[in-house]
C-alpha cells in the first residue's frame, strides 16, 4: 500500500507508519463535478490524471489532460538501485569535489607520511642494521594510515551528503564532521575490518559476504550515530536484497584502488622508499573515492527502501 499523503510504501495497515495519517479519514483534493454519468456497477475505473487545480485552470469539464510523469531524480524511490547508477554518481561526485577530498585525505594521512619519511631517512644501510626499528615503523605506518583513512572516510561521507543536497562542499565542514564522528567511525571500522579479515583468512567467500553486508556501516555511523554493533546491523538491513549490486560497486572500487597502487609501485620502484610513496599516493587518490561510493550507496538504499529525502537525511548536521 502507498500512502496517498506522503507516498510511503508499507504493508496494508490502517495508519501510515511515516506521516501518521489514518487512511479512512484522509481527504485529498476535493472532487469536482465533471458532468459525466455515474459508472455502471462493475464498470472500469479510470485513473485520475489531473488535480483539482488543473481542472480549475481552464480545462473543460470532463476533459482531463494527461501529463507525462516527472523523470525520476537522483536517489528517488523510482530511480532504483543498481551498480551502474551508483558508480556513475560516485565518479561524478568525486571528480566534482576532487580538490576538497584530496586535501582531506592529505590531512588525514600526515602521520603516515611522517613515518614514511622516517623510513627514508633511515636508509637501506640503517634498515639492515636496525630491523626491529624498521618493523616498528612499518607497524606504526599501518596503524596511523588506518586511522587516517577512517578519519577521511567520515569527512568525505559528510561531503557527499552535502553534494547531494546541492550545497557547497567545504574542507572546513568536512574536517569538522570527520573529527566529531571519528570515534564512531573508528569503532565500526575496527570491528568490521577485524572480522572480515579473519573470515577471509579462514575462507575467502564468508569474508566477501561480510564485507558486502557491512558496506555502508561507516555512513550509518556518521549520519545516524548509533553504536558500532547497531551500525553493522543497520548496514545488513539496508543492503538486504541489493547485495549483488553492492558487491559490483565494492569489487570495482577495490580493483581500481589495488591496480593504481600496483601501477604506481612499478613506476616508482627505482625511487628510494618507492613502495611507501606509491602506497600513500594511491590512498590519497582513492580514499575519497571509496568514501564517496559508500555514501552514495547509503543514500540510494535509504531512498529506495525508506523513501527518505536527502534533506531530511542530512538535517542532523544542521
Amino acid at each position: 500500500m502507498i500512502c496517498p499523503h506522503c507516498g510511503f510504501e508499507q504493508p496494508d495497515d490502517p495508519e501510515c507508519a511515516r506521516c501518521g495519517i489514518i487512511f479512512a479519514r484522509y481527504r485529498g483534493t476535493p472532487a469536482i463535478s465533471t458532468g459525466l454519468p455515474p459508472l455502471e456497477p462493475g464498470g472500469p475505473i479510470q485513473p485520475v490524471l489531473a488535480s483539482a487545480g488543473d481542472l480549475y485552470q481552464g480545462s473543460p469539464a470532463g476533459q482531463v489532460e494527461a501529463r507525462p510523469a516527472p523523470a525520476p531524480t537522483v536517489g528517488s524511490p523510482r530511480a532504483g538501485f543498481s551498480a551502474g547508477a551508483v558508480l556513475s554518481e560516485t565518479f561524478a561526485f568525486y571528480f566534482r569535489n576532487f580538490l576538497p577530498f584530496l586535501v582531506i585525505s592529505a590531512v588525514a594521512l600526515v602521520p603516515r607520511m611522517l613515518v614514511a619519511l622516517a623510513v627514508v631517512r633511515l636508509g637501506a644501510e640503517g634498515a639492515a642494521r636496525q630491523p626491529a626499528t624498521v618493523a616498528g615503523l612499518t607497524l606504526l605506518a599501518l596503524f596511523t594510515g588506518g586511522l587516517g583513512v577512517q578519519f577521511a572516510t567520515g569527512a568525505a561521507t559528510y561531503g557527499v551528503l552535502q553534494e547531494l543536497r546541492g550545497r557547497e562542499v567545504t574542507i572546513a565542514g568536512c574536517l569538522r564532521v570527520g573529527r566529531s564522528a571519528f570515534g564512531r567511525v573508528f569503532a565500526v571500522s575496527f570491528i568490521r575490518n577485524l572480522v572480515v579479515g579473519l573470515a577471509m583468512l579462514l575462507c575467502l567467500v564468508p569474508g566477501i559476504v561480510l564485507a558486502v553486508r557491512w558496506a555502508v556501516a561507516v555512513p550509518v555511523a556518521v549520519e545516524e550515530a548509533p553504536g558500532a554493533q547497531r551500525a553493522l546491523d543497520r548496514s545488513t538491513l539496508l543492503t538486504d536484497g541489493y547485495r549483488w549490486h553492492v558487491f559490483g560497486v565494492v569489487f570495482l572500487i577495490g580493483t581500481l584502488s589495488f591496480g593504481l597502487a600496483v601501477a604506481l609501485g612499478l613506476v616508482l620502484r627505482s625511487v628510494p622508499a618507492g613502495a611507501q610513496v606509491a602506497a600513500i599516493t594511491a590512498e590519497l587518490l582513492t580514499t575519497g573515492l571509496a568514501a564517496t561510493s559508500s555514501a552514495v550507496m547509503y543514500y540510494r538504499l535509504r531512498s529506495v527502501k525508506e523513501s527518505i529525502d536527502v534533506h531530511e537525511m542530512a538535517s542532523v548536521f544542521d
